[in-house]
């Protein structure tokens, strides 16, 4: 009976884990709920089920019930005791500890409380998973073939969207969860099958599908137009590529031939970046005295180079029509071209855009050669028909060079997501300054930048003024220099304090949290908590030792 108890413990936690790592990029309600699920196998596995069923009888129900409580508890605070003796684990719990000590100084509990809710996953999942056996080779390889599945599946839901046009900004193609996290976890699949792409036992057949896959997932970054994503793929390959080649025992002409590769890859990269710069700044110079001064009507053309900033290539203001330009719009929408469109953007700039982008003048003929879904996307607010149509690397630097244009002309960062981070950026120092040694507490995060926004003037609009969107900023905003220090700590002990925990998959994984943190609160909010506290402790207590290494 207790192999059997143990078999069902063993299916039971597999099962749960893989279904919270399924979870992570398809349900936020299935994250929820397979942590609680895990919770329960936790706490219902290691009782001795024997003694239970030789006491019990139905006379004896409440003597019986009495003591399986004794037993749970029992089972409780043994493995407490190998919580307390495992010092990664509780070095990483003591950052759920840090925001429960935050509370001692902060005035908005109700905040706080929901932070500390949020977080939950950063004490649960580490304390779970270093007081239960590890995962052999087989159920680790099985985990993460559903996780690559699921990741699969949810990029299939993000194309289907792309081909269907149907969305009005790339963030809409990552349905489930936030775009970033969404990315991350694209990421993260693709150095999984990159690891499976290597293995020596692999047919050809086996390899070309890993590598048609992975191909698929960066497709996906780049329609998502996920720089984050696309540039910590590149930089952890290329920190892996120069680990391999320096570690690699090869000699001769395939270790030069690395060598090379290395050389020229930063190269290559930024050649290609700059070319893209480059072509969306070419253009022809303006003259004038060759452009047709009237429409086909006989009315005028506006060619404006000063309000309307280059984009694509081509300055965006020629060829306009201002008497024609209304009446052709309203022959063709019942919004007034004098209005708002949904995204609240003046519709006549946004209608000028994306005319400029289909290479048509904004005339009367240009508004007819629209099509009905050009003139619904228009309504939508969509001022480029490369965004829904070209999403990727290009479209994406497009849209940060006219946000640098906007910002440069008229002192206004509100245009763009790139140049608003500068702002996020100004504020969070602004409030670690005033609070430098152990921060505001948890709870008052949202207060102080309100305030701070209104104390310093900031040009951002109201739905505009956000947190720091750099995780190693809030932290500091929230506990101060001190807890800064401490935040670096529990995120790089793990990984120095044994070399058993030095393994492929958590080297990347750290190495893409150290970089989204960058750019991103990666852990203030449930999918992107999740995803550090699952993996973190995945890779550092469920990830089967090798066998030179003691089990735990």
């Amino acid at each position: 009976m207790k192999t059997l108890i143990k078999n069902i413990e063993s299916w039971a936690y597999f099962v749960t884990l893989s279904l919270l790592a399924m979870s992570l990029p398809l349900s936020r309600f299935m994250i929820s709920v397979s942590q609680f699920t895990l919770l329960g196998v936790w706490l219902l596995s290691g009782i001795d089920y024997e003694k239970i069923n030789e006491t019990y009888t139905s006379k004896v129900f409440f003597k019986s019930t009495g003591l399986f409580f004794a037993l749970l508890g029992k089972n409780f605070v043994k493995k407490m005791r190998l919580f307390f003796q495992n010092r990664v684990a509780v070095i990483l719990v003591s950052l759920y500890v840090m925001h429960l000590i935050g509370l001692i100084y902060t005035s908005d509990f109700n905040y706080a409380l929901k932070d500390l809710r949020v977080k939950l996953p950063i004490l649960l999942l580490p304390i779970v998973m270093c007081t239960t056996k590890r995962l052999n080779k087989k159920e680790m390889q099985g985990l993460l073939a559903l996780f690559v599945l699921s990741i699969f599946v949810a990029t299939g839901f993000s194309f289907y969207t792309y081909l269907e046009g149907n969305f009005s900004d790339v963030r809409q193609l990552s349905p489930f969860i936030y775009p970033i996290r969404f990315a991350l976890l694209i990421v993260l699949s693709i150095f999984i099958l990159g690891y499976f792409l290597v293995q020596k036992n692999k047919r050809f057949v086996e390899r070309l599908g890993v590598f048609i896959l992975m191909c698929w997932m960066f497709f996906i970054l780049t329609i998502l137009e996920s720089m984050n994503g696309i540039i910590s793929t590149l930089f952890i390959g290329y920190v892996l590529l120069i680990y391999f080649t320096f570690s690699s025992k090869r000699k001769g002409q395939k270790k030069m031939a690395l060598g090379a590769i290395i050389i020229a890859f930063p190269f290559a990269i930024a050649s290609y970046f700059a070319y893209i710069v480059h072509d969306l700044n070419k253009v022809e110079k303006v003259d004038f005295s060759v452009f047709d001064k009237t429409t086909p009507y006989g009315n005028l053309y506006c060619h404006d180079t000063v309000c309307y900033a280059i984009e694509d290539g081509k300055y965006t203001g020629l060829y306009i029509s201002p008497k024609e330009l209304p009446d052709a719009w309203a022959k063709r929408s019942t919004m007034p071209v004098s209005g708002k469109d949904e995204k609240n953007q003046p519709l006549q700039a946004t209608l000028i855009r994306y005319l400029a982008s289909k290479n048509l003048r904004k005339d009367a003929d240009g508004v007819a050669a629209l099509t009905d879904k050009d003139i619904r996307n228009i309504e939508r607010g969509i001022a480029n028909v490369n965004y829904i149509e070209k999403p990727g690397i290009r479209t994406r630097l497009s849209k940060m060079m006219l946000g640098y244009q906007n910002i440069k002309r008229s002192h206004d960062p509100n245009g763009s997501s790139s140049m608003q981070r500068i702002e996020y950026t100004k504020t969070s120092c602004y409030i670690i300054k005033k609070n430098p040694i152990f921060g505001i507490g948890t709870g008052d995060i949202p207060n102080a930048y309100k305030q701070a926004y209104e104390e310093t003037n900031s040009p951002l609009k109201e739905r505009f003024r956000l947190r720091a969107h750099n995780q190693y900023l809030s932290i500091t905003v929230g506990f101060g220099i001190v807890g800064f220090c401490w935040f670096l700590v529990i995120l790089l002990y793990p990984y120095f304090s044994d070399k058993k925990y030095r393994t492929y998959f958590y080297s990347v994984f750290m190495l893409l949290i150290l970089l989204s943190m960058l750019s991103e609160d990666t852990i203030e909010s449930q999918d992107g908590v999740t995803l550090y506290a699952f993996f973190n402790a995945l890779f550092l207590f469920a990830f089967p030792l090798i066998k030179k290494e003691s089990k735990k």
